[in-house]
């Protein structure tokens, strides 16, 4: 089916639900407004056992227990292109999955907020592909930006995750979980305990690689990075502030354009900039800049680091 253009606001049990059995709803939900809506689980859209996708739509100002703008269960949806947005919940402020292995590409995850775990993205139990997106200033207790919980091995790439905010894992928080993380600029995250940055704990081992973690915070310890004694990185190829060991890392400022206006390309002189970033030509030499031009990667030898580094030359976020 094909459901596009049209304002949904307010009131309890406002919200999408795409449903399916076996191979599932396949569902194009497309031009939406979804607003203000309170229902549970998934205050703006539902997936049960379904396959949709779910493109251009503004889902904003709804609240669930579980998933304030998305929830998936047992669901593969396609997730583009859509501003998700002030949205609340106990957990996955933004988008919630549970079992399931969304793509989530090219997406604004903004201002949404939890009291639990999961400001922008919750995962239980689920590898997600998320690319190519904003995800910032949402809020949690734990896992502000992005959360990954128990077997989750979300492929992260080419996102901007920046000033979002919690009690632990400003921007990117794992339990049990071996995500593979390539290509961000995890930046302005804030965390009232360890790892502004990005937590990991119970046996995580995520894979990072041309990533940036700078001007994150923590009040008490591990500003950017914190690892459990149970837990271990691969961490190469990466500019990180305070440094770390690993092939190919640097601990030097990156030079972001104009990071107080969420511009976190990298300053290039051939881009009418005052300086060259350290970070452009000095990533993994495996990844290459699929784009050369100064609104993506600019490295000729090796590949840039940080979120317009590498990968597929696709926008970061939506207009």
């Amino acid at each position: 089916s094909y459901i596009s253009s049209t304002i949904i606001d307010g009131n309890q049990s406002s919200h999408v639900v795409a449903f399916g059995s076996g191979e599932g709803s396949t569902a194009i939900i497309i031009g939406f407004t979804i607003q203000n809506g309170s229902s549970d689980p998934g205050g703006g859209i539902h997936c049960w056992i379904s396959n949709p996708t779910i493109d251009n739509n503004i889902i904003t100002g709804n609240s669930a227990l579980a998933g304030g703008g998305i929830y998936c269960y047992q669901s593969n949806p396609t997730i583009v292109s859509n501003s998700i947005n002030q949205n609340s919940a106990t957990g996955g402020g933004g988008i919630y999955c549970s079992y399931s292995y969304p793509t989530i590409i090219n997406n604004i995850i903004s201002g949404n907020s939890v009291t639990g775990n999961g400001g922008g993205i919750n995962c239980y139990s689920s590898s997600p592909v998320v690319t190519n997106n904003v995800i910032n200033e949402n809020s949690a207790n734990i896992a502000g930006g992005l959360y990954c919980h128990t077997f989750s091995n979300p492929t992260i790439s080419n996102n901007i995750i920046s000033g979002n905010s919690a009690n632990y894992a400003g921007g990117v928080y794992c339990y049990n979980s071996t995500p593979v993380i390539v290509n961000n600029t995890i930046s302005a995250n804030s965390a009232n305990v360890s790892g502004g940055g990005i937590y990991c704990e119970l046996v995580s081992n995520p894979t990072i690689t041309n990533t940036i973690f700078w001007a994150d915070s923590a009040s008490l310890t591990d500003p950017e990075i914190y690892i459990d004694e149970n837990s271990s990185a691969s961490i190469i190829y990466c500019d990180i502030q305070g440094g770390w060991e690993g092939e190919g890392n640097i601990d030097i400022a990156p030079l972001f354009r104009d990071p107080e206006n969420s511009d976190y390309h990298l300053m290039s002189t051939e881009c009418g900039d005052p300086y060259d970033s350290p970070c452009i030509d000095t990533g993994h030499p495996d990844i290459i800049d699929s784009l050369l031009d100064c609104s993506w990667g600019l490295g000729t030898i090796l590949s840039d680091m940080g979120a317009y580094g590498g990968g597929d030359s696709v926008t970061v976020g939506i207009d």
